[in-house]
């Protein structure tokens, strides 16, 4: 089976399924000096759309841009102007985009470079085996594992049954939801 890679650029591409291209993914696992000669394209482009899947359910700052965009990005801000109290009084060409984490504006027509990387990294992941989002068998409450009887596995008391992935994490703090937050909106 072929894929396909219709990558969004911030134009609200019909049908796009991820933010970078292949060719371009290749360029920057080149540049870090990561070798994925032993994945072909097709795995490759797999992993591309499976990054982006991961990437899409993720809690971001703001609103899409247009509901029918396959892909979260690009987005309305929830800060300053293009919020909702907002877009009671002003129409959508007023609206600005999410701010970054240095305080930056990404613009509404605009994918921005920390997603591009995240979804490289995820594809990175992917790539090398792990499963971004497992079934966890019955919630993964662990209470405990021994192997052998040799080697066990102890928690804290809410230890978190799922893996971090702190390389997708770290690429866009500044634009996700913090927990905590909450919109409050007048009827």
């Amino acid at each position: 089976m072929t894929i396909t890679i219709v990558v969004e650029t911030g134009a609200v591409v019909a049908g796009a399924n991820s933010y970078i291209a292949l060719a371009d993914w290749k360029l920057w696992a080149d540049a870090r000096g990561y070798d994925y000669s032993s994945s072909g394209d097709e795995i490759i482009k797999a992993a591309l759309v499976r990054a982006t899947a991961y990437l899409n359910d993720l809690p971001w700052k703001g609103f899409k841009t247009d509901r029918s965009n396959p892909l979260v990005w690009p987005r309305y801000g929830d800060e300053g102007p293009g919020n909702y109290i907002n877009a009671l009084r002003y129409p959508m060409t007023y609206w600005t985009g999410v701010l970054d984490r240095d305080g930056y504006w990404v613009g509404i027509a605009e994918v921005p470079k920390e997603v591009i990387n995240a979804q490289c990294e995820a594809a990175w992941i992917i790539l090398g085996g792990a499963e971004l989002e497992p079934s966890l068998e019955r919630g993964g409450m662990i209470a405990s594992e021994s192997v052998s009887g040799a080697v066990a596995v102890t928690y804290f008391p809410g230890a978190s049954a799922e893996t971090r992935f702190v390389a997708i994490e770290k690429r866009i703090s500044g634009l996700l939801k913090t927990k905590g937050t909450f919109r409050i909106l007048r009827a």
